[in-house]
């Protein structure tokens, strides 16, 4: 066995001469961490292992060269360098010195103390004239954006930096902040903008929406206009809406006859036209003379505007427009809407209220058109009335054929029909050529003291002009008649002609007094109709009287007739008489000479007296003929005169047909 004992002492006393720093370690361990020398207090550590176990895991560990920072026993931390102590891939001994880390970076720390105090007041004095130069160059311009950021931010869409733009950082900075206010402010006052238009579309829309569901309900023309305005200020939030209807007058006035929101009397204080005049090119007339709206978008400064400009003002209407209502291709009036703001109707609102305005005219028109059928069906159910009437009426004045009483019942019933209190049936005197009262009803005996003249008072004009008439405002009118004024309350009279074949007949005049209502054109058209059946029917009674009286002087006429006739047929018997007797003495007178003839001519045709020639026996035959024709005329002339006395007997005897018929 070789045992070698190595002195390491002397390492020791190497640790103790190499003055390292206070509380530095100088230790030498073997390549199994056995502490072979240790300074200082080697007596404690040398031939005991792992005292530092950081240290000899590193210096184990790497087996090189190497430095360290690590904890030793006695808590002190310390920066060790190490390094083997032989070359060779295997150290047999490695050396460790270690230096506290307060020691070992005294002097760095001290350096960095100083380099941060320069640097500190480097910085110090930097920052200073950074202060300076940034408050002059810098600060207020970011001020000045902070401060129009914060405008911004609260609302105020007009901020702006207001910093010139340079080329610097700021400078771009704040015209980059400019123009995206500008775009905001752009892009807000678009969507505002939008908004209201929005908000006016769904205005109108909802306006329309309503105003087309009250045209469906509406049952007349005054309902349907005050409701569509009531609906347009309550709906819309428009301060009045009025119709006007343009009148035909000479004036072309503009007749407000619907409105809703008139509280200041607005309408009370102008004077409307649709006249191309001063008056009529304001938007009212022009929408009605053009038929087309017509928008007054800022009344204090619109020229057109200038004569209602005051009174518009004291309203407060800032803006307004004008619709015109369209029937059947001809604008018969107007809307009228009027907004307390300027510019309060964009294009799409006046699209929606023109197409409101369009249902109006249309709903009017069906109005009209429906009131029209109605009112043709109650004229027609009052004519077919009437008719009834009249029908009824003209079978009993037909029927009666008194002309007194005829004319009574007449003035009766036509105060029937139009309802009136009193009336006259005045007939024409044709000698005297006035007309003469005949009859009258609900009047006193004066009337019949009273003539006419043509053309004086109602019957006179009536009579004259032949042609009915009404007045209604009789008492203060020029037809008005003293007697009439003085010993009656009549207040209107309705007159009409009695025209027979175009010859006056007469006038009859129905009255009404104080408290009636006036007449109207049915009135006279059904008394018109009246006139004319009631006017055959007095000439029929004339006519009929006039036969009465003819009949009686005929009837006399007749008896004295027939007493001339009885007379004459007295004579007539007697020389009816005279001549059967001078007949029967002519007819014996008469045989006489013809049986002599005829006889003679018989014998002498008989050859008895000698022969004849054939001339003489036709001559012959000839006379026996004729003598036997007169002999029977002479008997037939008996005969009749048998017949006229009634003395003739009838004695049948057979006939030979054919030679009667031959004969």
């Amino acid at each position: 066995m070789l045992f070698a004992a190595l002195d390491l002492a002397w390492l020791n006393r190497l640790a103790a001469e190499a003055k390292l720093p206070r509380g530095s370690t100088l230790t030498v361990i073997d390549r199994t961490g056995m502490i072979l020398a240790r300074h200082p207090d080697p007596e404690t550590w040398t031939g005991k292992a792992f005292p530092e176990a950081g240290l000899i895991t590193a210096v184990l560990g790497k087996q090189a060269e190497g430095i360290g920072e690590t904890a030793g026993v006695d808590g002190v931390r310390r920066l060790s360098g190490f390094a083997p102590v032989d070359a060779g891939p295997e150290a047999s001994a490695y050396v460790a010195i270690g230096i506290p880390t307060e020691v070992a970076f005294a002097a760095v720390k001290r350096a960095l103390v100083r380099n941060l105090a320069g640097l500190g007041i480097v910085s110090l004095l930097a920052l200073l004239a950074a202060w300076v130069g940034g408050d002059l160059c810098v600060l207020r311009q970011v001020k000045a954006l902070l401060g129009a950021t914060k405008r911004l931010a609260a609302g105020d869409l007009g901020a702006r930096a207001g910093l010139p733009y340079r080329a610097g950082e700021l400078g771009r900075l704040a015209q980059a902040f400019d123009d995206m206010a500008g775009a905001l402010e752009h892009h807000l006052a678009e969507r505002k903008r939008a908004e209201e238009q929005l908000c006016r579309a769904n205005r109108a829309l909802r306006v329309l929406s309503r105003c087309n569901q009250w045209t469906i309900r509406a049952a007349s023309e005054s309902e349907l206009l005050n409701g569509i305005c009531r609906i347009v200020v309550e709906e819309g939030g428009y301060r009045v809406a009025w119709v006007g209807f343009a009148r035909p007058d000479e004036a072309r006035t503009v007749e407000p006859v619907a409105r809703w929101g008139d509280a200041d009397g607005y309408l009370e204080t102008v004077r409307l036209t649709w006249a191309d005049a001063e008056g009529g090119r304001g938007p009212t007339g022009t929408a009605i003379r053009t038929g087309r709206p017509c928008v007054a978008r800022d009344i204090p400064t619109d020229p057109h505007y200038a004569p209602w400009r005051a009174e518009a003002a004291r309203a407060g209407y800032a803006s307004c427009i004008a619709l015109p209502l369209v029937v059947e291709s001809q604008s018969v009036g107007a809307l009228n809407i009027y907004a307390a703001e300027p510019d309060a109707f964009d294009a799409g609102e006046v699209e929606l209220l023109t197409e409101l305005a369009g249902d109006l005219a249309f709903s009017l028109s069906s109005l009209k058109t429906r009131a029209d059928r109605d009112r043709a069906l109650a004229d027609l159910r009052t004519r077919t009335s009437q008719l009834e009437a009249l029908r009824t009426i003209s079978e009993e004045i037909v029927r009666e054929l008194n002309l007194s009483s005829l004319l009574n019942l007449i003035v009766q019933r036509a105060a029937e029909l139009v309802e009136g209190t009193s009336g006259i049936i005045a007939l024409w005197d044709e000698p005297s050529g006035l007309l003469v009262p005949r009859a009258w009803l609900g009047l006193g005996a004066w009337v019949g003291d009273i003539r006419w003249r043509p053309g004086e008072a109602v019957i006179g004009t009536v009579a004259q002009r032949r042609e009915g008439l009404i007045v209604n405002d009789y008492r203060t009118s020029p037809y008005a008649h003293a007697p009439a004024l003085e010993r009656a309350a009549i207040t209107a009279i309705l007159a009409e002609p009695l025209l027979y074949h175009d010859r006056l007949v007469g006038v009859i005049t129905i009255n009404r007094e104080t408290g009636g209502r006036p007449f109207t054109e049915e009135d006279r058209q059904a008394l018109t109709l009246f006139a004319a059946p009631a006017a055959v029917a007095i000439e029929n009674a004339r006519l009929y009287e006039e036969l009465r009286m003819a009949a009686k002087h005929l009837e006399a006429r007749v008896e004295d007739r027939t007493r001339e006739l009885q007379a004459a047929n007295e004579q007539l018997q007697a020389a009816s008489r005279h001549k059967s007797e001078f007949l029967a003495t002519m007819s014996h007178e008469l045989r006489t000479p013809l049986n002599s003839i005829i006889g003679f001519s018989e014998l002498l045709l008989e050859q008895g007296v000698g022969p004849l020639t054939d001339k003489q026996t036709r001559y012959l035959g000839h006379i026996h003929g004729s003598g036997k024709h007169l002999l029977q005329l002479i008997s037939d002339i008996l005969d009749l005169s048998k017949v006229e006395a009634g003395k003739l007997t009838l004695q049948p005897e057979p006939v030979p047909v054919p030679i009667v018929l031959e004969d």
